[in-house]
């Protein structure tokens, strides 16, 4: 009986402190847990979607008018004969 409270008292101290843990803190208690292989996997996905959210934000930007700067300074350094080979 002694064993079955002291597990039910760990259970309810273990809810208690997921309870408390925002959803960031679960998932990187849940990544610290990943084999090497499924570490590699999930470090390979989130860098894919990070370029797919990165090329999507510089779509918008150049949609928005927000880069049309890059093509002035661009057109008048070419006026001046001062852009640089690549």
């Amino acid at each position: 009986m002694k064993n079955v409270t002291m597990k039910l008292k760990y259970q309810k101290l273990l809810c208690l402190k997921i309870d408390n843990m925002s959803k960031l803190q679960l998932i990187q208690a849940e990544i610290e847990t990943l084999t090497s292989d499924d570490f590699t996997y999930l470090k390979n996905w989130i860098n894919e979607l990070d370029a797919q959210q990165w090329e999507k934000q510089i779509e918008q930007d150049s949609n928005d008018g927000k880069l049309d700067f890059l093509i002035e300074e661009a057109l008048l350094e070419k006026s001046k004969n001062q852009l640089q080979e690549l």
